[in-house]
C-alpha cells in the first residue's frame, strides 16, 4: 500500500510504501490529501486533517471487481480454423487480476469486419473475438512494425473455434496493406521479429504497396539496421528503410501451414 499527495504533485518525496508491518511514515500538511493504493484494489482518498483526529488509523481498501476468464484444456482440440482479412473496429483489454491467479497473460477482445474469407468460411460480415497473449509482449523495435494484431487497422487473422468461443491462435496475425493492382499483402519483416518470415525459407515477391512502407531510423542503428533488413528486399538510405518485397495473402496462408498452424493440420482440408 502507498501514501502520496494529489496529482497536483510531482515530486515524488511525497510518495511512500508500507513496512513489513503496513506501517508507514509521509510528511504533509493539515490541507493535504493522501492517496491509498495497493494492486488489484480500490485507491482511496483521505484527508489529513480528518486522519489526525483518529486515535488510530487502520486503512482498509476493497479488492477491485474482477472478472474470471474462462479456462482452456489444453486436451481438448478447436473444432474450427477461420482464416480471414480483418478490418479492426474495436478493441479492449481485459485487465490482470487476482480471480485469475499469477498469470501474465493479458485478455483482449476484438471486433472486426470481415473483409475477405481465405479459409473456413465464416458466415457473418462481421467477427468478435478473444486474444490471449504475454501481457509484456516481444518487442518490436521498428515502426511501423509492431507487437499487437490491435495496433494495426488491417490484419490477416486466424482464429479457432473452442467450446463455442471464438479465440486468435497466439501470437499469430499478420499486418497486411493494398496494393496499386487490389491485392493484400504483408511486407517482409526485419530479422528477430517473433513473426518474420525468413526469405530463405520462403521467397518474397515485388510488392507495389498503394502507401510505400517506410520508415526512419537514427543514424546510430544503422549497423543494427543493416544486420536485421534484408538488403536484397529494402532500400536503406539516408535514414529511411523501404520495404519493396512482401507475401500475399493467400502465400501467407501457405507459409503458415508449415509452422505456427501445424498443430491444427486436423482442422485444415
Amino acid at each position: 500500500m502507498q501514501g502520496f499527495k494529489p496529482e497536483s504533485e510531482t515530486n515524488k518525496n511525497y510518495r511512500t510504501r508500507t513496512d513489513n508491518l503496513l506501517n508507514f511514515e509521509i510528511k504533509a500538511k493539515l490541507s493535504d490529501s493522501l492517496f491509498f493504493e495497493s494492486q488489484y484494489h480500490t485507491t482511496k482518498k483521505y484527508l489529513v486533517a480528518d486522519l489526525v483526529k483518529k486515535k488510530k488509523i487502520n486503512i482498509k481498501l476493497k479488492l477491485e471487481p474482477c472478472e474470471v476468464w474462462p479456462s482452456h484444456s489444453e486436451e481438448e482440440k478447436s473444432t474450427k480454423l477461420y482464416v480471414f482479412i480483418g478490418k479492426k473496429i474495436k478493441t479492449w483489454v481485459s485487465p490482470l487480476g487476482y480471480c485469475n491467479g499469477v498469470s501474465l497473460d493479458s485478455r483482449t477482445l476484438a471486433k472486426y469486419l470481415v473483409i475477405k474469407n481465405i479459409y473456413g468460411d465464416f458466415k457473418k460480415d462481421t467477427i468478435q473475438f478473444t486474444s490471449y497473449a504475454h501481457s509484456y509482449p516481444m518487442e518490436q523495435n521498428y515502426i511501423p512494425f509492431k507487437g499487437s494484431f490491435s495496433e494495426y487497422d488491417y490484419c490477416l487473422l486466424y482464429v479457432l473455434k473452442y467450446k463455442g468461443e471464438l479465440i486468435q491462435v497466439r501470437y499469430l496475425f499478420d499486418d497486411i496493406y493494398m496494393t496499386k493492382e487490389g491485392r493484400w499483402a504483408s511486407p517482409l519483416k526485419p530479422k528477430g521479429l517473433f513473426h518474420t518470415i525468413s526469405p530463405d525459407l520462403f521467397k518474397p515477391e515485388k510488392i507495389n504497396f498503394i502507401t510505400p512502407i517506410e520508415f526512419e531510423y537514427e543514424e546510430k542503428f544503422e549497423k543494427q539496421i543493416k544486420q536485421n533488413f534484408p538488403e536484397a528486399y529494402t532500400k536503406i538510405s539516408d535514414g529511411k528503410i523501404t520495404v519493396n518485397y512482401g507475401f500475399y495473402v493467400e502465400d501467407l496462408f501457405e507459409i503458415r501451414k508449415t509452422g505456427r498452424l501445424k498443430e491444427y493440420d486436423y482442422l485444415i482440408k
